[in-house]
């Protein structure tokens, strides 16, 4: 029988300690924050960080990292013994907004900086929208305390530069080092996102209607110039499948023929085959964020359909001017021209890719941290996996023949 034996390294006979971190995030298989986690682990795979779950589910994106590991939630974060632990870091787009439960959740993590008394850090994240001089507040009792929160918008850090734990850089996906994949010629993809969600609220909500007649027409007609429609759901939990759902049957089965469905499914290797897909679109219709961002970094031609302000800020970092429209009450009447899709030069979007690595800085000064990785990379699936994969492709392509 062979035994292994867990060897530790050792310096002038002291033994190497791996830091610990607690992590908090959105969970919930977004393509979005689920590669903001993977950049994280991949960069730094020497220290463990810890995610508080009952559900091991959601974290199935991440099974091919060793450094993720996984404690019981047991009461509240604020009640969360951090004993034995280096810090704390929430990485996450829009973890700062005032919904429902926002104002608790704010007081919540308060509590939890106040009781840990470790370093506490914000990556990638915006504040906002809000309603209430309450949730401002709250947050700005946050940033008064921890060590770091670096902005991805310069909106939000302008409303708390005055604080010295707040910075700003880039969104961390402008740094993904990924090689782009082969153009599939006349293809055009469309991020969407499901209006019927409550979360969204009931402007949305009336429009979800008009908005998915909306893409149906758009859809006819770029199939009637010979295009090839690529829908992509990026968060199955938030409803975009849902939508595509709804799309799908108000197409005719003609139509239906020249439309391909690409999901994010978060099984292992799954974000990286996602992502090198969407890489491959000739044109993009952007209404996910990280659809926008993705489509930068690919220098493909795009359009935006949005229902968030935070797209448009993000788009005023770039000289550029790409058609915006907004959805609003005429989004049922859009018809979409292909001359309104343009893509980013090269130059705009270098220093978007290279100071996006100080979304780390921050966190690496303060726990001493000297990293040399320049941009950022995720694993692809298995080898083992590949190679099926490859194998059915092959086998499907003979069964057509």
């Amino acid at each position: 029988m062979i035994k292994y034996i867990k060897i530790r390294k050792y310096v002038r006979g002291e033994e190497i300690m791996r830091k610990k971190i607690l992590l908090l995030g959105y969970m919930r298989k977004n393509l979005g924050d689920d590669l903001f986690i993977a950049i994280l682990l991949n960069r730094y795979k020497n220290i463990d960080f810890i995610v508080r779950t009952n559900d091991k589910k959601d974290l199935q994106p991440f099974k091919m990292y060793k450094n993720l590991k996984v404690v019981p939630q047991e009461g509240s974060l604020s009640e969360f013994n951090m004993d034995g632990y280096d810090a704390c870091v929430y990485i996450g787009g829009s973890v700062m907004m005032e919904l429902k439960r926002g104002l608790m959740l704010q007081q919540n993590i308060n509590a939890f900086i106040e009781n840990s008394k470790k370093p506490f850090f914000y990556i990638s994240s915006n504040f906002g929208p809000y309603k209430t001089q309450e949730f401002y507040d709250e947050c700005a009792k946050t940033f008064k305390m921890i060590d770091g929160v670096t902005f991805r918008d310069e909106y939000s850090y302008n409303e708390f530069k005055q604080y010295d734990s707040v910075g700003y850089a880039p969104d961390l996906v402008f740094g993904l080092n990924m090689k782009k994949k082969k153009t599939i010629k006349d293809s055009i993809g469309i991020s969407l996102i499901d209006l019927s969600l409550p979360a969204r609220g009931e402007k949305f909500n009336s429009l979800d209607s008009s908005y998915c007649n909306m893409l149906k027409n758009n859809i006819s007609d770029f199939i009637k110039q010979g295009k090839t429609i690529y829908l992509f759901s990026y968060c199955d939990y938030e409803g975009d499948c849902n939508t595509i759902e709804k799309v799908l049957k108000l197409l005719s089965e003609e139509d239906k023929k020249h439309v391909k469905v690409v999901k994010y499914t978060g099984k292992p290797g799954n974000l990286y085959d996602f992502i090198r897909k969407y890489s491959s679109m000739e044109k993009m219709i952007c209404t996910r964020f990280h659809g926008l961002v993705l489509s930068l970094v690919f220098r493909q031609e795009l359009m935006v359909i949005s229902y968030s302000k935070k797209l448009e800020r993000m788009l005023e970092k770039v000289p550029e001017e790409f058609k915006y429209i907004e959805i609003d009450e005429n989004i049922g009447e859009l018809k979409i021209k292909l001359d309104w899709f343009k893509a980013i030069k090269e130059e705009s979007l270098e220093p978007l890719s290279k100071n996006s690595v100080n979304q780390f800085k921050k966190f690496e000064e303060k726990m001493g941290l000297k990293i040399k990785q320049k941009g950022f990379k995720i694993k692809k699936a298995p080898l083992k996996k590949r190679i099926k994969r490859k194998l059915k492709a092959i086998k499907k392509k003979i069964i057509k023949k």
